[in-house]
């Protein structure tokens, strides 16, 4: 199974609709949507080509192969206009490997769910691409398509056969060393 990871579009249907053309490239089975995904947040600026309802229409669409996480920024009112659930928590085993994931800002690096050396936590939230290691778990996030911060850049994870891969939105090129810690 081939994971296609996303987060924070914030509304950003010109990021999402970058997104998704490179989704079908990467010929994945599933978008995995990490949380924040119609509303910008009053402490951030409007991202490019923001259009909630865009958004919803792009995702609704392809609704059997998105799995979406509830992130701080998606209210009740979202799940009236997705017409998928938005999970808090999500997991799947590939081989002897357990990857979780979540939006961020319950579970991340400074507060671990339940989880054994070598799993993954896959999150979102702050904005910021990172790769690292704590405690023998591997913790990953995709940064922001739509608002990245911290000097990242807007990047997606992949995820195929128990192997993950970090890769830059823009060039579609890897950059997991470039933001490993």
């Amino acid at each position: 199974m081939r994971l296609f990871v996303i987060s924070d579009i914030h509304g950003s249907e010109a990021s999402l609709d970058r997104a998704l053309e490179i989704f079908k490239k990467e010929k994945a089975d599933y978008l995995i949507v990490l949380g924040d995904i119609l509303n910008h947040a009053p402490r951030n600026p409007l991202p490019n080509g923001y259009s909630q309802m865009g958004v919803a229409n792009k995702l609704n669409a392809m609704k059997d192969r998105v799995i979406a996480l509830q992130g701080n920024c998606d209210s009740e009112v979202d799940h009236e206009v997705l017409h998928f659930p938005l999970l808090p928590l999500f997991m799947v085993v590939s081989g002897d490997k357990k990857f979780f994931f979540t939006h961020g800002h319950i579970y991340n690096a400074s507060h671990l769910p339940p989880m054994n050396a070598g799993d993954y936590l896959i999150h979102g939230h702050f904005h910021i691409t990172w790769f690292m290691e704590k405690d023998g778990v591997y913790i990953a996030s995709p940064g922001s398509i739509a608002i990245p911060k911290g000097g990242s850049e807007a990047a997606y994870i992949i995820i195929d056969d128990g192997k993950l891969n970090i890769k830059s939105l823009e060039t579609e090129e890897s950059i997991l060393e470039k933001v490993r810690k």
